[in-house]
């Protein structure tokens, strides 16, 4: 297996989602660790330290690794070939064939009869 630029990509995009899933834990092990001694109601600070969130860093982290995989993938499979090629010809079926669909038999006279019913009613 040759080891290319578009491989390269793609691991470390691997690396750096597993990394960032490992920032998030170790982000919520120390704020529910820091929690049990600081009261963060009387912490005059603008840090967000919600330990229900990741934080910023870990998300932006988690989205380039994403998009490195993705672009490392696409890229190693080459070119795009054209949809519609060369010798494609048009398949029509017939009008009895796969029209099992047509439903001829509905509840709109049901329907007709309960909206009789009750303007009789009234």
């Amino acid at each position: 297996m040759s080891f290319s630029f578009t491989n390269f990509m793609t691991y470390m995009g691997m690396i750096m989602i597993l990394h960032s899933a490992y920032s998030c834990l170790h982000y919520r092990f120390l704020l529910t660790n820091i929690g049990s001694t600081i009261d963060f109601d009387t912490l005059k600070t603008d840090m967000n330290l919600d330990p229900t969130k990741p934080p910023q860093d870990v998300v932006l982290e988690c989205l380039l690794g994403f998009f490195l995989c993705l672009f490392g993938k696409i890229m190693n499979k080459g070119d795009f070939l054209p949809v519609s090629g060369e010798g494609r010809k048009e398949v029509f079926a017939p009008v009895h064939v796969g029209r099992d669909f047509d439903l001829f038999c509905t509840r709109q006279g049901i329907l007709n009869q309960v909206k009789c019913r009750r303007e009789q009613g009234q």
